[in-house]
């Protein structure tokens, strides 16, 4: 059985520093490496997640792959391609296509946490800006990482 427990995770700040409202927590991929998780992926899923603040944002980016997005805690606004916007709650989710630009936004008052699924063993990740710390725009995520 393969596990993974939220509560455990070590996640790393991400943000822009262009704009103070671009802010997330994350660690991409979940891999048996993860405090917190056992063996996550078998090499044809990627796993990540991520925890927004109310107000905060994840930077308009594309994933290589389709990204299935389920929200476990509070409300996010998804912006997908220009205007294709909808809100996640708790136990909802919504598809992504590939390639095509996205962001996410925490529009409730509590922090927000959601999952996402890619159904391949690599994604790239391609950011607007660089992301801080590590100031990198593009970086792929991998379940052997």
């Amino acid at each position: 059985m393969k596990t993974v427990d939220l509560s455990r995770l070590e996640l790393g700040d991400a943000w822009y520093d262009s704009d103070e409202t671009v802010r997330w927590r994350d660690t991409l991929p979940l891999t048996a490496g993860t405090p917190g998780a056992s063996e996550v992926s078998a090499g044809d899923l990627v796993v990540v997640y991520f925890e927004v603040d109310p107000g905060k944002r994840i930077g308009r980016h594309t994933d290589s792959e389709e990204e299935v997005l389920l929200a476990i805690a509070g409300t996010v606004a998804v912006t997908v391609g220009d205007g294709d916007d909808g809100e996640l709650s708790a136990g909802e989710m919504a598809v992504v296509p590939p390639n095509v630009p996205h962001g996410i936004t925490n529009v409730g008052d509590e922090p927000a946490a959601v999952v996402g699924f890619f159904p391949s063993g690599e994604v790239t990740h391609g950011f607007d800006e660089p992301v801080m710390p590590d100031g990198e725009r593009m970086f792929v995520s991998r379940p052997e990482a």
